[in-house]
């Protein structure tokens, strides 16, 4: 079974079928190995014990763009507190 989690920003799961999905800057420096280098540098101690607490299994991924799976390839699609954030026009199109 695969789990999409949508805007998960750091309520991240780390059960194997579920794909976190967020355009966080967390998201961004986690999925990158650079990134990855450059955040205890950064990152203050609050952010940065957010920034390793999240599980690897985050994928950095702008939602306007729409999601990064075609139809029909997952079993469920979990969001809370995303569409608020999204252009009407695009919340309408995801």
């Amino acid at each position: 079974m695969r789990v999409l989690n949508l805007g998960c920003g750091t309520k991240v799961s780390a059960h194997p079928d579920v794909v976190n999905i967020d355009w966080s800057m967390y998201a961004r420096l986690k999925q990158s190995r650079l990134g990855s280098l450059l955040a205890p540098l950064v990152l203050d101690a609050e952010r940065l014990a957010r920034f390793r607490a999240l599980s690897s299994n985050i994928r950095a991924h702008n939602l306007a763009k729409g999601i990064p799976f075609p139809e029909n390839s997952v079993d469920v699609v979990y969001h809370s507190h995303v569409l608020e954030h999204l252009d009407r026009d695009v919340a309408e199109n995801l």
